[in-house]
């Protein structure tokens, strides 16, 4: 079954546009080590709460907060909470199999989770967007098959076979 779940609908350009996944508390674009200290600073107080350290979008930053990055480190967790282009707390089932990039900016995502291997297609206008434009910053997803244009996307059901 492939999994296509990560449909995000994002305007912004890869220049305009950085992801923001809930768990990345100290912002710096990795989910590690230091964000698990980075929590731990603000539970003693230490540290300033963060739009992404509430990694399990319960609305308070807690020791399940510290958990759930472990997870997120680990790859055991069973989704991912992110913050979309629209500025809304959003959620992608995880560990995803196959993957489709249907935006440009969702390639931003797949390294993030260092899923770059699991991307099995990108749509045609990504071939001339930012993954196209930009080579040296997209070059593990340039030559990958394309799926035609993304508007005919919706077409393609879940589950269906490449």
């Amino acid at each position: 079954m492939i999994s296509l779940g990560l449909l995000l609908i994002l305007s912004a350009s890869a220049q305009e546009f950085t992801l923001d996944i809930l768990g990345n508390a100290n912002e710096d674009g990795l989910i590690d080590e230091e964000d698990i200290s980075y929590v731990q600073g603000i539970l003693e107080g230490e540290n300033k709460e963060t739009d992404l350290s509430d990694a399990n979008q319960d609305g308070k930053v807690d020791e399940e907060d510290l958990d759930r990055i472990q997870q997120i480190i680990k790859g055991t967790e069973s989704e991912i909470y992110y913050i979309d282009a629209f500025g809304n707390a959003s959620r992608v089932k995880h560990p995803l199999e196959r993957i489709v990039l249907v935006y440009d900016n969702t390639a931003e995502i797949i390294r993030i989770l260092g899923a770059e291997e699991r991307v099995v297609g990108v749509d045609s206008e990504g071939s001339s967007g930012a993954i196209g434009k930009y080579p040296t910053y997209f070059p593990q997803f340039i030559q990958t098959a394309s799926i035609g244009n993304r508007n005919d996307f919706r077409n393609i059901s879940i589950g269906s076979r490449m």
